[in-house]
């Protein structure tokens, strides 16, 4: 698995809306401080996906772009 991350580190982006999910549920055992919490991680995934998208090597490279033979 590691070696679809080589070269593409911007990749650890992703892990970020996940653990923001994941880690103040241990922390957090109050409604009023955990709904705050998720409406804040909800907010913040779009920026961490295009934080991704616009460090990977892969997706900023054109298509390439198909025959029509027709």
């Amino acid at each position: 698995m590691l070696d679809i991350l080589r070269g593409r580190r911007s990749l650890l982006w992703l892990l970020a809306p996940a653990i923001l999910f994941v880690a103040p549920l241990p922390l957090v055992n109050r409604p009023h401080l955990l709904g705050p919490w998720l409406l804040g991680a909800t907010l913040l995934t779009p920026l961490f996906i295009y934080l991704a998208a616009r460090g990977d090597p892969l997706f900023t490279e054109p298509a390439a772009a198909e025959d029509d033979a027709e």
